[in-house]
């Protein structure tokens, strides 16, 4: 995945309901516990990368769970 691919896929979670994002939560929980069971050195791909960038990829998901709940809270109008 490029970096361009990247930087969309993390402004593309501010569009996520807070249950699409809780479900999304899981998904790469699920992925990264796979991905910690295989054997040193195998190739991991995509989901190597993903890996790696755990941290900032929680931290955009919690950014966006903050938004939309913010979002929310607006009232009509604004």
């Amino acid at each position: 995945m490029s970096h361009i691919e990247f930087v969309h896929l993390l402004s593309s979670i501010n569009t996520l309901s807070p249950e699409q994002i809780r479900q999304l939560c899981h998904a790469l929980e699920t992925k990264l516990a796979e991905a910690e069971k295989l054997p040193a050195g195998h190739e991991q791909g995509s989901l190597g990368a993903m890996r790696d960038a755990a941290e900032e990829l929680d931290e955009a998901v919690e950014h966006a769970m903050q938004l939309r709940q913010r979002a929310w809270r607006l009232p009509a109008g604004e």
